[in-house]
């Protein structure tokens, strides 16, 4: 599939999975409103079973966990399966997302969230947005929320509630490696895993914060983003496949590379 079309593809579910947690959302397979040239007419979310998780107001999350692979032939597309939300510090929320990315058992990524909340306890309004990449070896929250692992450290600890704390709407991406199970006796499914992979699981991160911005009334513009140090690879991979899509289709408008030295000669 081409980035164009399941990056739409992914919007458009994504929205429904996100919007499923407001008020105004639609009961767990109803009818809503799709994106893109494909899904301009609306959609009804084939629905086989569903996770619900609880977020820190007591509010239940219900939402799609998978795509019915009976419904018509419909090709897979990203899907959000659950959505977890916690407080970090004082108006500060961290919102977890799992996505499944494919059809496999492990292809999932997790997408995060940490903002600053407004008015009745829901994200604020702000243009400042700024999408993570995390680098070898850690995930999001160990690298950009350090201190929600250690018992050293306060809760608050990192870069994402920095940022959070002066208006700039933080997301992020667990890749695929990170979610696998460390229990496995056989990882051999993972052989194949390389850039390509990352890079095609960023834009789908992205294109989910994206629509979790334009359903919490930010919108859906583009959004800068940053990797830190391997992820700076990945970013930068990124961007070069969106030189490929026209300006208007494109995720992300800027790039912050962290913590990387490279030679390029």
């Amino acid at each position: 599939m081409r980035p164009l079309p399941l990056l739409l593809l992914c919007l458009s579910l994504a929205a429904a999975c996100l919007l499923a947690g407001s008020a105004a959302a639609a009961p767990l397979g109803r009818v809503v409103p799709g994106l893109g040239p494909d899904l301009a007419r609306p959609v009804a979310l084939p629905v086989r079973s569903s996770e619900t998780f609880e977020d820190v107001g007591g509010l239940a999350v219900e939402i799609p966990a998978q795509l019915d692979p009976d419904c018509g032939g419909a090709p897979f597309v990203p899907l959000v399966v659950g959505v977890q939300r916690s407080l970090v510090a004082e108006g500060i929320a961290h919102y977890v997302m799992r996505v499944r990315t494919g059809p496999g058992p492990y292809d999932f990524i997790r997408v995060h969230r940490v903002v600053k909340l407004g008015r009745g306890g829901l994200p604020i309004r702000t243009a400042a947005n700024v999408f993570l990449q995390h680098g070898d070896a850690k995930d999001f929250t160990g690298m950009f929320l350090p201190g929600v692992y250690s018992p050293a450290t306060p809760d608050d600890f990192g870069f994402a509630v920095y940022a959070a704390r002066r208006g700039v709407d933080v997301w992020g991406i667990d890749q695929a490696w990170n979610v696998v199970p460390q229990d496995l006796a056989d990882y051999s499914f993972m052989k194949d895993w390389g850039l390509a992979r990352q890079v095609r699981d960023l834009g789908i991160g992205v294109g989910v914060a994206r629509l979790g911005r334009l359903a919490t009334g930010s919108g859906a513009g583009q959004m800068i983003v940053s990797g830190y140090s391997s992820g700076v690879f990945t970013t930068l991979a990124f961007l070069d496949a969106e030189t490929r899509l026209p300006p208007a289709a494109r995720s992300a408008k800027a790039l912050i590379p962290v913590d990387l030295c490279f030679r390029t000669e």
